[in-house]
């Protein structure tokens, strides 16, 4: 991995970091991919069987699920991937980085609507800061950013978005409707959101979101779903590290 994205701090929103968690998701999935494979190669119906005794009809080379799952892999055989599913709740990110994740289309999404949700509440975090105001040593995919005056174009920044949601409460609360009032927001408005997929989809989303040229932000939080599918299916992205990014499609 660490051939392939650059270490990145956590994107501040405000002052609380973005943060994904694991909400929902198939359990012993790494099983699962191995009995539905194995199927392919055997004349019995594998659920009626235990690990070890699906095991001992492998070829030599394969004790172990993971060695069977690395083998598949080995080979491009991407499906076997499909058959688990794992479902994140993501808080405070950008309506830009948003904007990147939809485009994976075999992900769900449910995301926070503006439509709805009354976006002027002062006492929650609801815009990103990007980093390049704040570290010198800020970096993107053509090299290091540098700033006249950092500070001063902080507060440019700080000031503008803090005017558009003082105008956007004062829209709201004239009567304009938040749906057509939301339309003076940034691109840096954050929302809440879960999105669900299948362990291929998310090896897609890797290849593209943590390489180096990606946008900053979104490299951060695809980062962050690498952590939590390294601890639900360790052997795909153990296989990942080794061999990615992965060609999971045409």
């Amino acid at each position: 991995r660490h051939l392939y994205a650059n270490t990145v701090k956590c994107l501040r929103v405000k002052d609380v970091c973005m943060q994904v968690e694991t909400v929902g998701k198939t359990a012993n999935p790494e099983e699962l991919i191995f009995r539905a494979a194995r199927q392919d190669y055997s004349s019995e119906y594998v659920y009626d069987h235990i690990v070890p005794t699906l095991l001992d009809g492998c070829a030599e080379d394969v004790s172990t699920v993971e060695d069977f799952i690395h083998k598949r892999l080995s080979r491009g055989e991407w499906g076997i991937l499909e058959h688990p599913t794992i479902s994140f709740g993501i808080e405070g990110v950008s309506r830009e980085v948003l904007a990147h994740f939809t485009r994976h289309r075999h992900l769900t999404f449910d995301v926070q609507s503006m439509r709805y949700v009354n976006m002027s509440d002062v006492d929650r975090d609801t815009y990103t800061t990007p980093e390049v105001f704040t570290n010198e040593e800020y970096a993107n995919r053509h090299g290091t950013v540098d700033i006249d005056n950092r500070s001063h174009a902080a507060q440019l920044y700080e000031n503008e978005v803090q005017f558009s949601f003082e105008t956007y409460t004062k829209l709201v609360e004239s009567g304009v409707p938040k749906e057509d009032a939301r339309k003076i927001l940034p691109i840096a408005t954050t929302v809440n959101l879960t999105v669900s997929g299948n362990a291929r989809a998310w090896c897609h989303v890797l290849n593209m979101r943590m390489k180096f040229n990606a946008q900053n932000e979104t490299r951060d939080l695809a980062d962050m779903i690498y952590d939590e599918l390294a601890e639900w299916i360790p052997s795909v992205t153990s296989w990942y590290d080794e061999h990615g990014p992965l060609q999971t499609g045409p």
